[in-house]
């Protein structure tokens, strides 16, 4: 969450900064315009990057494509004490999920022909398939990629961004919105070998979740083609 939080402060300070710089003689909302870029994505419960493809199909509106992969965080990442043990322990039960999705998305591209600087307020919406890639929580990596389970859901995402050609055909985008995600069975179970320490104060373990909905930001490198 502290990650988010930095992330859109630096969106605020790109909003106020970028207007000064925008300008640009082939304006952003030449319809015959196509986008694509690569971006980095944080969300609550980890952080991945993707890409993505889009294009005017009438003016102030595109539509495109989108593929996400995020490797999965939890609160079981970090060591915990044992007080059984008066020792440390690193835990094996950590989260080690990932998720690819691929996506269509709606962006709705606002003040058309009323700002003169190259920055343009939109409102996006997406969704499509999501994999999620679950191996089991122990230590062998070998083991992992033996037993490694997959899961497939479907998500959405809604929300608010700028874009911004700074350099001709090259630019910024940022975007802060909610993404929709949850499974029709848990993902992330606990270990056997750990089953022995539920109850142990201070050593409590996750056993898996279905809801995996978030807070997430967006800063994406995009290049008009």
């Amino acid at each position: 969450m502290k990650k988010i939080k930095k992330m859109l402060w630096l969106l605020l300070i790109f909003v106020i900064v970028v207007p000064v710089f925008a300008q640009s003689a082939n304006p952003i909302d030449n319809i015959k315009s196509s986008f694509a870029g690569l971006y980095y994505v944080q969300v609550t419960n980890g952080a991945g990057v993707g890409g993505y493809y889009e294009k005017y199909f009438a003016r102030s509106h595109r539509i495109g494509l989108e593929s996400t992969f995020i490797v999965g965080r939890g609160e079981n990442e970090y060591p915990v004490y044992n007080y059984y043990y008066n020792q440390y322990m690193e835990r094996s039960d950590k989260t080690r999920l990932n998720f690819l999705n691929v996506n269509v998305r709606y962006k709705k591209v606002l003040f058309v022909d009323k700002i003169a600087n190259n920055f343009r307020p939109f409102l996006s919406v997406s969704a499509g398939p999501v994999i999620a890639f679950d191996p089991p929580n122990v230590p062998e990596i070998s083991k992992r990629f033996k037993n490694i389970k997959t899961r497939y859901s479907f998500n959405a995402t809604i929300g608010t961004g700028l874009d911004f050609l700074y350099s001709g055909d090259t630019g910024l985008s940022f975007f802060v919105g909610y993404n929709l995600l949850r499974f029709s069975s848990k993902l992330d179970p606990d270990p056997e070998d750990y089953k022995e320490y539920d109850g142990i104060d201070e050593y409590q373990y996750d056993y898996g979740k279905k809801e995996f909905s978030s807070a997430i930001v967006r800063i994406s490198i995009t290049r008009r083609l």
